[in-house]
């Protein structure tokens, strides 16, 4: 695998955490679900 391959794979992966983290963070910041 390349080095872009993985950084490209890298910033998908970090992208799809932050977004899952901010989904549970709403969720748990605002009462109304």
């Amino acid at each position: 695998m390349s080095k872009q391959q993985f950084q490209e794979l890298f910033e998908h992966a970090r992208e799809k955490e932050v977004d899952r983290l901010k989904k549970i963070g709403n969720s748990a910041a605002s009462p109304i679900g």
